[in-house]
């Protein structure tokens, strides 16, 4: 009966959400523009946000802002010490809600002020936009390379690179723009990251009280499992499963996900760049990537059997 009551109230919500329109929506961006003005962005703002995102959220119509609000949003979005990781996260969730629309975006590159560790909150945005006049593959195809490549690399950074590349490799020569060289080395590091991610994973958040910043995290460790409920004895694979994955099993399991896509769309921008290896002079490590693919397969089928 509470349960059901509860669901009353958020119909009820969504409903008053969906009738604010006109001059009283404009009211709400403009307290929205006023605390993002604000040197000190408190609680409040944060509120304001949430409650602008449920405003664009609850509707099928699209919605657009002041263009100094939507300017405020993307630089809280992008620009060092404009408030903390949720606050950028909001601003972003509200900009992605609002795409696609006639507001864009744009960014002509992502240096200053442009802060590296906050491009991985641009880039749901820029996906949710689509490939505007090609903007996305003209941005981000060789930044995604240094990003995917560069040791020492942030992690969420990289795993948002790679859903990035995906809707590139989605559009065809959109990765035109990247030499015979990238591309090898995008598929090298890809290759390690579906052969190399740990085989141990903390406990899901929900069935342990410990933090996972606990001092104690790493006796909870746990051994990933395979399908049938045995052990992983060999590699990590999009196969195994585990409570709560880290960021280098993330990345082994988007790399797979993405894999088809990628040797789709580099075997046909191979052939576009008159320098391309013969099939016989294919890297010994690309051999491998694919055996180790073709096991993951294997095992899928043997165990859906």
């Amino acid at each position: 009966m509470a349960a059901g009551g509860g669901l009353a109230v958020e119909d009820a919500l969504y409903h008053q959400a969906r009738d604010v329109q006109g001059k009283e929506f404009e009211e709400w961006v403009g307290s929205v523009r006023k605390t993002l003005e604000l040197n000190d962005r408190g609680s409040n703002c944060i509120t304001l946000l949430r409650q602008l995102f449920v405003l664009n959220a609850v509707t099928k119509y699209s919605r657009n802002l002041s263009g100094s609000v939507f300017e405020l949003l993307q630089s809280v979005v992008l620009e060092p010490e404009q408030g903390p990781g949720r606050l950028r996260l909001l601003a972003a969730a509200v900009l992605r809600e609002l795409a696609p629309s006639t507001q864009q975006v744009f960014v002509r590159d992502f240096g200053p002020p442009v802060e590296e560790r906050n491009v991985q909150y641009l880039l749901p945005v820029l996906l949710a936009q689509g490939n505007t006049q090609d903007r996305l593959s003209l941005l981000t195809a060789s930044h995604i390379f240094r990003w995917l490549t560069q040791p020492g690399c942030d992690e969420e950074l990289q795993l948002q690179s790679l859903s990035c590349l995906h809707a590139l490799c989605s559009h065809p020569g959109s990765l035109h723009h990247l030499s015979e060289e990238q591309i090898r080395a995008v598929g090298s590091q890809m290759s390690g990251w579906l052969r190399h991610a740990s085989r141990s994973c903390l406990p899901a958040p929900a069935s342990s009280s410990i933090s996972l910043f606990s001092t104690s995290a790493k006796k909870q460790m746990q051994p990933v499992k395979e399908i049938d409920g045995s052990t992983s004895p060999d590699i990590f694979t999009v196969l195994s499963l585990g409570g709560h994955y880290s960021s280098d099993q993330l990345l082994n399991i988007l790399s797979f996900s993405l894999l088809r896509r990628w040797l789709l769309s580099t075997l046909t921008t191979s052939s576009t760049h008159p320098s391309s290896p013969s099939p016989s002079h294919t890297p010994s490590e690309f051999h491998s990537l694919s055996r180790v693919c073709h096991n993951i397969l294997e095992t899928f089928y043997i165990e859906l059997e």
